[in-house]
């Protein structure tokens, strides 16, 4: 679990990022401008992925 993550969204979606995948849960997303989409695991993964929208 990533407890604090330090990422500027706004130069993030500034350089037209939309997405943020993450090997683990970010628990401070809603405070650094994300909002939570989905989780997903795949027959051919071995990891669940965490997908992040850019606010």
């Amino acid at each position: 679990m990533i407890h604090a993550l330090d990422i500027d969204t706004k130069v993030l979606q500034q350089m037209g990022g939309e997405y943020i995948l993450a090997a683990l849960p970010i628990n401070n997303y809603r405070d650094i401008g994300l909002s939570f989409e989905r989780s997903f695991v795949t027959k051919a993964g071995y990891w669940k992925v965490y997908l992040y929208k850019v606010r």
